[in-house]
């Protein structure tokens, strides 16, 4: 994928497209009579003839995969089609939407069928904020070792696992391999959820590559047993779903990336400055944790997903120099600490960190100023912050114990070890000796605002 490219779905407006398309029909129903391939040509030219703005994302999907008829399959269909899960349908459908034109532009690119965009509505319900027990995160909800292994950042700021542009090429690479290693896409998928060398194992010691076989003898895990039926089931519930009922592919969700600034963005103030419907910029870029982009640049910039329709207007904003992000200046007093600071300023750590770089957060200097990122549009005068006080008042007095330490201390009285060190004109490492009488004083209390910029 290159920098800034537009990637949108396939469209089959041309003769050789829709040609295409009913190849495809024909191309990923094995065992498939020629009658049903024949209706799933049609249906796929069908799709071809509509108007490209006047597509509804069912259009957009021609049916290409056959749907096994098996009782896990139809009792999975039932379950998603009653009226107690129309809801839940309906909303993946619509969520789907803000992301089908990029998945279904890269489904085409990989030659894939573009039914697999449903994937993440059994994996996340198509929810980017989506973590499971397990650990998984994203619409694909992919593994961290997973996120790892093929380059995505997952780190304090940023977990590029809830990155639909780039979780989605992690996803379809890793179904494409699957795919090619156990030659159809039920095992794929099987291994998709349970690993490739799981389902590998399996289809060598069932001697066969029937899914639904081995799914008989029990061999497969049993939440691998159940993935699959419930895929299939999904699209069965999705292709009798009535096609009032779909959305339209509003051309607000074609993508393109941008690529930030060195100094960083707050994505709501971006959008308030373009006029960016609120709450789009922050969907599709979820992977920011605090809706802040790391402050790197050249070509580790961090690239931010931008509806096409938006896209001159939001870099004419960036190349303005305009101020995107709200800052406070922290004067740097007496006992201040980091983690304090930022319980204080209801920001991470790392944020804090981020954004004053040349700062050594164990040795913060009295006096100095520290940048305080404002996420999310917070104002300042709604934080109760108060003033700072004078650390030579004490709240009590106590007496060192065998094993005690400085972090102990502190903890136990509810204060901070730099606190406590400079109460006693002690070093923060200081060794303590049984008998030693300590001065304690009151809780660090947070700092004051008044500098807000």
């Amino acid at each position: 994928m290159t920098t800034m490219t537009t990637m949108t779905m396939a469209h089959f407006s041309s003769r050789s497209a829709a040609r295409s398309a009913a190849q495809r029909s024909w191309r990923w129903l094995p065992r498939a009579g020629a009658a049903a391939a024949v209706v799933l040509a049609a249906a796929a030219l069908f799709a071809a003839a509509q108007p490209a703005g006047a597509q509804s994302l069912r259009q957009a999907v021609p049916a290409t995969l056959k749907i096994p008829d098996h009782p896990r399959v139809r009792h999975y269909a039932n379950q998603y089609s009653s009226a107690a899960s129309r809801g839940w349908l309906l909303g993946v459908v619509d969520r789907a939407s803000f992301f089908a034109h990029y998945i279904l532009g890269e489904l085409e690119r990989h030659d894939m069928p573009p039914e697999l965009l449903f994937l993440p509505g059994i994996e996340s319900g198509f929810f980017s904020s989506a973590t499971s027990s397990a650990g998984a995160a994203g619409l694909w909800q992919l593994m961290g070792s997973t996120a790892r292994h093929y380059g995505l950042v997952t780190d304090e700021l940023v977990d590029e696992r809830r990155d639909f542009w780039k979780a989605t090429d992690v996803a379809l690479r890793v179904l494409k391999w699957n795919h090619s290693q156990l030659g159809n896409w039920e095992l794929a998928l099987a291994a998709y959820n349970a690993g490739l060398g799981r389902v590998s194992s399996t289809v060598r010691y069932g001697g066969t590559h029937d899914y639904w076989e081995l799914q008989r003898r029990g061999l497969l895990p049993r939440e691998t047993s159940e993935f699959v039926p419930r895929y299939f089931g999904l699209l069965l519930a999705l292709r009798n779903l009535p096609a009032d009922q779909w959305p339209r592919l509003d051309a607000l969700h074609r993508w393109r990336r941008v690529p930030v600034p060195h100094g960083g963005l707050e994505l709501r103030q971006l959008g308030q400055i373009a006029g960016v419907p609120r709450g789009v910029l922050e969907r599709a870029n979820a992977e920011l944790r605090y809706g802040l982009t790391p402050m790197r640049g050249g070509a580790d910039a961090h690239h931010i997903k931008v509806p096409a329709h938006f896209y001159e207007r939001l870099t004419d904003v960036l190349a303005s120099g305009t101020d995107l992000i709200r800052f406070h200046r922290h004067t740097v007093r007496t006992g201040d600490t980091i983690s304090e600071l930022a319980e204080a300023y209801r920001v991470s750590q790392a944020l804090i960190r981020e954004y004053n770089r040349g700062v050594n957060p164990r040795r913060l200097h009295v006096g100095s100023a520290l940048h305080i990122p404002l996420i999310e549009g917070m104002d300042p005068t709604d934080l109760t912050i108060s003033a700072p006080r004078d650390l030579r008042m004490f709240a009590a007095q106590y007496q060192v114990a065998s094993g005690d330490s400085l972090w102990k201390i502190a903890r136990q009285h509810d204060t901070t070890v730099e606190s406590l060190a400079f109460a006693n004109d002690l070093n923060a490492g200081s060794t303590l000796h049984p008998g030693q009488v300590l001065r304690v004083p009151y809780r660090w209390a947070p700092p004051d605002i008044s500098g807000f910029v």
